[in-house]
């Protein structure tokens, strides 16, 4: 967009078509606020030192941001790298999503008992908005209410997991509980660690 235009030789309105156009290509709002961010303090400095006799960011506008939803899916290459450097919970984690096609907010409130050798039982859903006892509450729609295959691989995995969880005679305790003894919230999967879970306890 810049091109090979001399610093003192570039105006608004190239900095300004600049981040207009990264907003047009789907950029998030995140690296298009970088991005001005980045070249109004650079033309400060050069203001600074009088490398231009002005700056013409002053006035650079923070362009709307449409928000998109990302289409792009991993490759089974990728998702076999993205296992490979994972942790032992967060490859199950993965590996779950990945082969039984949960969602977040289901495989946070997975129960020891919803494992059943050959499929996962999805009754539950987590809803993060919630407090208390309403936190778990039923799946997003009936047809989520349902079992879903497991692969032999997954299944072994999984049962190697429980044989070491702490709670794995209690039919309700949950597969990957938090410090807290509770559900994990979206997003905060880490705060638990990587090894095998605490005590839980009943709910």
């Amino acid at each position: 967009m810049i091109g090979k235009q001399r610093l003192d030789e570039i105006g608004l309105a190239t900095l300004q078509l600049l981040v207009n156009q990264m907003a047009e290509d789907g950029y998030s709002k995140s690296a298009v606020r970088k991005v001005r961010m980045y070249v109004k303090a650079s033309f400060d400095y050069a203001a600074e030192e009088d490398l231009v006799a002005k700056n013409p960011a002053r006035k650079f506008a923070m362009p709307k941001i449409r928000k998109t939803v990302c289409r792009r899916y991993l490759c089974v290459e990728e998702i076999g790298a993205l296992l490979s450097e994972a942790e032992p919970r967060e490859h199950l984690v993965l590996h779950i999503l990945a082969a039984c096609g949960l969602q977040p907010a289901e495989i946070l409130v997975l129960r020891m008992e919803d494992f059943q050798g050959s499929q996962l039982r999805i009754d539950e859903a987590l809803k993060d908005r919630e407090k208390g006892a309403a936190r778990i509450g039923e799946t997003k729609t009936v047809a989520s209410d349902s079992s879903v295959p497991v692969p032999p691989n997954l299944a072994r995995e999984i049962a190697q997991w429980i044989a070491r969880h702490p709670e794995r005679m209690n039919p309700r305790a949950f597969l990957f509980p938090s410090r807290q003894k509770k559900t994990l919230q979206r997003g905060k999967l880490s705060e638990a660690g990587s090894e095998a879970p605490g005590p839980q306890g009943r709910n």
